[in-house]
């Protein structure tokens, strides 16, 4: 984990909280910025500073981001507004982000952010074959061996060019001879291609059926949120529906949660290089520091 990492360098077990403060005596003010935004969070909702008021609306604050790597606490800070989620709205993202997830994997090659594309035996097939048919393709390209035997030795592979050819929409008319389509392939631009095939296409070739998706990860999407007064409204009206609580009273819980917001949208100035609105290192390390000490007061 990260904290291992850090703890390797600073020296025994740390916690995050001490890793960020590392990090701002070291100057590493990007990624004091980083790790405040991704992990205060989880110390928000481990303090019992904002919290679900069920498991329902636990599963729906994750629920409403599922397309990005964030943890349920992190939408539920972020991004939630006490939506619900009906199981064909819950399907439907599922079938986008496994869509997007696919067409990634193809196009690098990788299954490094979808451990799940091994469970499909084309696509994987599809993998091996790609590292193995750049000569025979090439053989086939300049007229050494025929088309039928590329297609006997690398099949699923064939069949991804065969799919790309047949995308008529990539053509005005006329239509290329297949040889010729061959001929005019840069073969490092196949993967990107296959990748950007219609998604009944990808379906098709790599025998996924749409029906039987694997659940993705629930991970939630940061909506744009660019004013603290509309998300601060969010949160009075959540705490009004019962729908989030608080181990505090209620103005030092929007008081915790509006400095988190701040964070935040300092460290995306900072991602967005705007210098115009983001703030100097000595105004962002005593709001760091106090809010820290904050967080570990309210443990206590």
């Amino acid at each position: 984990t990260v904290e291992r990492e850090y703890g390797k360098l600073i020296g025994g077990e740390v916690t995050r909280l001490e890793i960020i403060r590392w990090c701002m005596r070291k100057g590493f003010w990007q990624q004091v910025m980083t790790l405040c935004t991704e992990w205060l969070p989880e110390e928000i909702v481990a303090r019992k500073i904002c919290v679900p008021s069920n498991s329902t609306v636990q599963r729906n604050a994750a629920i409403d981001g599922l397309a990005l790597d964030r943890n349920w606490q992190k939408a539920l800070v972020i991004s939630y507004s006490g939506k619900e989620y009906s199981a064909d709205e819950i399907k439907k993202i599922n079938f986008d982000i496994f869509q997007g997830k696919l067409r990634v994997a193809v196009e690098n090659l990788s299954t490094k952010n979808f451990p799940d594309a091994m469970r499909f035996v084309e696509l994987k097939k599809f993998f091996d074959e790609y590292a193995k048919a750049e000569i025979p393709f090439k053989r086939c390209c300049n007229g050494e061996i025929k088309v039928g035997v590329l297609r006997n030795n690398v099949p699923v592979f064939f069949a991804a060019v065969q799919a790309v050819y047949d995308d008529s929409s990539r053509y005005t008319p006329p239509k290329p001879k297949f040889q010729q389509f061959l001929k005019s392939l840069d073969y490092r631009q196949i993967p990107k291609l296959v990748a950007n095939l219609p998604v009944e296409k990808l379906f098709e070739l790599f025998k996924i059926n749409s029906n039987a998706l694997p659940q993705q990860e629930i991970e939630p999407f940061e909506k744009s949120d660019t004013n603290w007064k509309n998300r601060e409204q969010v949160y009075r009206r959540m705490f009004r529906q019962r729908l989030i609580g608080t181990a505090f009273d209620e103005p030092t819980a929007l008081k915790f949660l509006h400095d988190y917001y701040e964070i935040r949208r300092e460290r995306n100035q900072i991602n967005h290089a705007n210098a115009k609105a983001s703030k100097t290192v000595a105004e962002i390390k005593p709001m760091i520091e106090n809010y820290l000490v904050a967080l570990e007061r309210a443990s206590t």
